[in-house]
């Protein structure tokens, strides 16, 4: 899970060193943490603390975004019985679908309401 960050983090910043104008601050070149769709066998514990994410105790902390809500939390996924691969890839794909959902339902629902007030 960690290194997952690391990566992601090269990621973050590089894509915000493209365009100048960022003070890497922009919460679309920040990392929003998704506890759900990590390996098979993941637990809060083998995450890291909250804290130990966001307080700086990683090179990657201040990339991340802090008001980021995740679809399936660390206390969830701890509660869940996975027993395989295919079950975590499952509770993966599940996820990821309500991450794009959550995402097309506000582009959605900002587009509609400008074309409602354009037609007024």
């Amino acid at each position: 899970f960690l290194r997952c960050l690391e990566t992601a983090e090269a990621v973050a910043r590089k894509f915000a060193s493209l365009d100048s104008s960022n003070d890497n601050n922009d919460s679309n070149s920040l990392i929003k943490v998704e506890p759900g769709i990590s390996e098979v066998g993941s637990t809060s514990s083998c995450m890291g603390t909250e804290q130990e994410l966001f307080s700086g105790c990683y090179s990657f902390s201040s990339c991340l975004d802090k008001t980021y809500r995740p679809i399936m939390t660390r206390q969830d996924l701890d509660r869940t019985q996975e027993w395989g691969d295919h079950a975590a890839a499952q509770r993966a794909q599940r996820v990821a679908q309500a991450i794009a959902k959550r995402y097309t339902d506000v582009s959605s629902s900002s587009s509609s309401s400008s074309s409602y007030s354009n037609k007024q």
